[in-house]
């Protein structure tokens, strides 16, 4: 067995080296946790819609110049909405709505599903998308919507699947979803009360069923066969989604004659927390989401042409 032999008397903590390694070994590791602890605070601040607006108005989104083009734009569009709206009127509304504009597309960039707005960089997704929507005609593939934009159009489609994507953005994340629902799960929940009868689904319905004048033949149909029936664009299934007890359809097809009429319609309201996404997310659409807007429009001070 081999033996080492210490000459120096003094312990180990009492050697410099050793000490200096240890101070900056220390040193690295608070520098970590500062790090890793200022991640983990930002995150959390990312996470609040409140400090998307703050990080907004940090970063100068809500504090940018527009230029004369992209004024004009919005001048035509405003124009259209307002055809009796005087001089004066019309640059108020132009500036309102460039500034809810700027707003939106600011929230969604905090979120990560879009980036600023800018005038140019709109043009640009314009003219990309159009070349995207001529290939696929040239490919002979399908084309969702027409086959090219013209400007007034694409802002509306941009516009309004930007607010789709924040509002769902909002769910798609655990993390995020969670921290709105410690937050605000109480206003959530007591926006679907209130609004209970909108969430109402059809379980079936039970109609008689008339054919060339014979004795009404009672049918219970359940959801999915109405599904069925509505996909097949066929009119009872749309007439029994839609209709009322009491309603009645007259129709005809290869059997003959038909009456149908609506005797009862059973329905329910899904519990609360098996939907807590898809109610959070209507929440946020129709509530959270345009009180964003409003105070991250609250806080722009954009600087438009003279």
């Amino acid at each position: 067995m081999a033996h080492v032999t210490v000459k120096s008397g003094r312990k180990l903590f009492d050697r410099p080296g050793v000490i200096a390694g240890l101070i900056v070994g220390i040193v690295l590791v608070v520098v970590l946790v500062v790090i890793i602890g200022s991640h983990i605070v930002g995150g959390r601040q990312a996470l609040s819609g409140e400090s998307l607006v703050e990080q907004a108005a940090g970063e100068g989104i809500l504090d940018r110049s527009v230029s004369q083009d992209e004024f004009d734009f919005f001048a035509t569009m405003a124009r259209r909405e307002n055809i009796d709206a005087s001089d004066a009127e019309l640059v108020t509304k132009t500036k309102d709505m460039i500034t809810d504009t700027n707003a939106r597309f600011a929230i969604g960039s905090g979120l990560g599903v879009c980036e600023p707005f800018t005038y140019e960089s709109f043009l640009k997704d314009l003219e990309a998308e159009n070349a995207l929507r001529a290939s696929q005609k040239e490919k002979g593939e399908a084309i969702y919507g027409p086959e090219r934009f013209e400007v007034t159009g694409y802002y509306s489609y941009v516009t309004s699947n930007l607010d789709l994507d924040i509002a769902q953005a909002f769910v798609d994340s655990s993390d995020r979803l969670n921290a709105f629902e410690r937050e605000h799960g109480d206003e959530v929940k007591a926006y679907f009360e209130e609004n209970i009868q909108s969430y109402e689904q059809i379980d079936g319905v039970t109609y008689d069923l008339v054919v060339n004048g014979r004795a009404p033949e009672r049918i219970d149909v359940d959801w999915g066969t109405l599904r069925v029936l509505y996909a097949t664009d066929d009119p009872l299934g749309s007439f029994l989604i839609d209709g009322q007890e009491g309603d009645s359809l007259d129709f005809e097809d290869d059997e003959g004659v038909k009456r149908a009429t609506i005797v009862t319609v059973a329905k329910s309201v899904p519990g609360y927390e098996e939907n807590r996404p898809s109610i959070t997310k209507n929440y946020i659409s129709i509530v959270y989401y345009p009180g964003l807007v409003a105070a991250a429009v609250a806080q722009s001070s954009l600087h438009f042409p003279q």
